[in-house]
């Protein structure tokens, strides 16, 4: 159905419907009636080229379906592009802290048109699954990418447990970095873990395979698990997850015409939302619940690559200096209740809380009219906001027994 008149020309009939009306298709015409209204006629069209056209609304409550489908793409942005059927697989389950509610958008994204390609599924089999965190870690390496990052990265390193599914990312310039930041990764999550790496699973490249690593692995007790040479399946869990990031920080790269240089943010706030996303291997939970036990919350979420003012200090401007500073946003900090800004006058990455968003679409800079529409998207976030999102995720007991994972 076409609509000249809206900002968004085409209209989703299961939106409609979902929204309390009925559509009504006949050979020369088309009409919407409200079911709540005694079947009110609010809307009707005509047939011209095969198309079924509509010249006006008789109801202001078109206003309604409208704002659903605003908010629902204003949120698949927020999340990174993640597909709507897991934002209201999210919501129903109540898995995180305010996200609202999601329809089941059929429009096209372009963001998601220049990051995702049809992707042929694994043949999946029975595998074995850890019960307790870090009894199985799986790992690989991506890169060299083509464009080095801002701090002048190209190789992208992740670690994922097998028992929550949980990532860790780190970016490095060369490959024989690896064995440091495994060194890294492992004294962090067993400190905050509590318990110990008992099995690591890797490809077979010079990097992980080297006397160095071998001896480390086997004076601490890790047993160490290779891939066959020419069988990425067998390292599936990380493979997969490496193709997820990378397509994810594509849709939010691509979405807002951003420098390829911002690649390592994309994937690193890509992590960020992965964590907090559903996962099919384990049931009715978020990685970080299922690793922290603790459910997180993504109220605080923005689109990335959004533009971001941040506030100026008293201390660092005079009297008659502008208050604020624009910015681009680029991802959320793990170490503080703070957002990752860019600044394109010192290029460089600031962590920032003092800031307002404006969340609204840019114009893509092809030809084409796949953009999505919004509105009233603008947004502040205080220092309360960040201070209430922590609250609200500390105030999960910790005492509770993490449920073993479904399959």
């Amino acid at each position: 159905m076409l609509v000249p008149n809206l900002k968004s020309n085409l209209l989703s009939v299961n939106q409609i419907a979902n929204q309390g009306y009925k559509v009504e298709f006949y050979k020369d015409k088309c009409l919407i009636k409200d079911i709540n209204s005694n079947y009110k006629v609010v809307a009707s069209g005509y047939v011209e080229n095969g198309l079924y056209k509509f010249g006006r609304f008789t109801s202001n409550e078109k206003a309604l379906v409208a704002e659903v489908d605003n908010v629902s793409r204003l949120w698949h942005e927020r999340m990174g592009h993640l597909n709507y059927k897991s934002l209201s697989l999210m919501k129903r389950f109540e898995m995180v802290y305010g996200l609202p509610k999601i329809s089941q958008s059929q429009g096209v994204c372009e963001g998601c048109m220049s990051g995702k390609q049809h992707m042929e599924k694994f043949i999946k089999g029975k595998s074995w699954r850890a019960k307790t965190p870090l009894h199985l870690v799986h790992s690989d390496l991506m890169g060299p990418l083509e464009h080095p990052s801002i701090s002048g990265s190209r190789y992208v390193l992740t670690f994922i447990d097998d028992y929550s599914r949980r990532i860790w990312v780190y970016f490095l310039k060369n490959k024989d970095e690896v064995f440091e930041k495994f060194k890294e990764f492992k004294a962090f999550v067993e400190k905050q873990s509590g318990k110990s790496i008992k099995i690591l699973r890797t490809d077979n490249g010079k990097e992980y395979v080297n006397k160095e690593f071998d001896h480390y692995c086997k004076y601490n007790g890790i047993k160490r698990e290779h891939t066959v040479p020419y069988t990425p399946q067998q390292n599936g869990v990380a493979e997969r997850k490496n193709r997820t990031l990378m397509e994810m920080a594509r849709c939010m790269l691509h979405a807002r015409n951003m420098d390829p240089k911002f690649w390592a943010e994309a994937i690193n706030t890509a992590t960020y939302i992965v964590n907090r996303t559903p996962t099919i291997a384990v049931k009715h939970k978020t990685p970080e619940e299922a690793w922290s036990r603790r459910k997180p919350t993504v109220s605080h979420f923005k689109v990335f690559g959004c533009d971001v003012y941040v506030h100026i200090p008293d201390e660092k401007r005079k009297k008659l200096d502008r208050k604020s500073h624009k910015c681009i946003m680029v991802g959320y900090s793990e170490t503080s209740k703070a957002y990752r800004v860019y600044d394109p006058e010192k290029n460089e990455i600031l962590i920032r809380r003092d800031v307002i968003f404006d969340e609204r679409c840019i114009p893509s800079t092809k030809s084409s009219s796949l953009s999505p529409t919004s509105s009233i998207l603008c947004d502040q976030t205080s220092e309360e906001n960040l201070d209430e999102i922590a609250n609200e995720e500390s105030s999960e007991s910790r005492e509770e027994e993490i449920v073993a994972p479904g399959t």
